[in-house]
């Protein structure tokens, strides 16, 4: 929705027919949403699958060129959007090591994002902050970590970031969304999941489409 709004608020190109007329508004909504999703998401968009969507109301062709003139109007800037939670939790992970129970991991983080998305008490909160509380909760839920494992993750992530994963912020933040979700495991661990982290704490430490960089090795 950020691209969108930018894009309309531009004023440039053919932005303002965005909001007079429906169609319009339709292509560069849909446009957008392809764009985010090849600078966001692992999973590959193709533009063969957004016309089918669109039961090929739209062309190929009519889609790169409004593509091109979005891009053009951001002056390719597409990564000044907020950077969503699950955004940083797949950071967080990628920093914490945690290859084989990534997928896990974000999948129970998606439950409480889900849950967190609905309650206006995180719209002030930055989104980085909500993120530890995502993954603090899916680490919970998550049974093949030890206590142990879930330490050991908590201090690597602490030596690699330049924020207090304990201060008081995070332990609101993680403390309001453990309180009103309902974890995959039916919050069996959810009263020591809102305790503080003693050990943080204490540790200190396509050819015819633009190609997002972050598909690229």
């Amino acid at each position: 929705m950020s691209l969108l709004d930018r894009y309309i608020c531009s004023g440039k190109g053919n932005s303002a027919a965005a909001l007079k007329n429906k169609q319009e508004f339709q292509l560069a909504t849909i446009t957008c949403f392809y764009i985010a999703v090849k600078v966001t998401e692992p999973a590959q968009l193709g533009i063969e699958t957004i016309v089918k969507l669109c039961r090929g109301f739209y062309k190929e062709s009519t889609f790169y060129s409004i593509e091109r003139a979005i891009l053009k109007a951001l002056d390719w800037r597409v990564c000044l959007a907020s950077t969503s939670p699950m955004e940083f939790v797949r950071d967080y992970l990628s920093l914490s090591s945690v290859e084989q129970l990534t997928d896990v991991i974000i999948e129970h983080a998606l439950a409480y994002s889900e849950s967190a998305t609905s309650d206006i008490f995180f719209v002030s909160c930055r989104p980085s902050t909500i993120a530890v509380a995502l993954m603090a909760g899916a680490m919970n839920d998550t049974c093949a970590l030890s206590s142990f494992d879930k330490d050991k993750i908590w201090r690597k992530l602490q030596s690699r970031l330049d924020f207090d994963l304990a201060s008081d912020e995070v332990r609101r933040v993680e403390q309001h969304l453990l309180a009103k979700s309902t974890p995959c495991n039916s919050r069996r661990e959810s009263h020591a999941a809102a305790q503080p982290r003693h050990s943080v704490a204490k540790s200190g430490e396509q050819p015819s489409s633009p190609v997002s960089v972050l598909q690229m090795d």
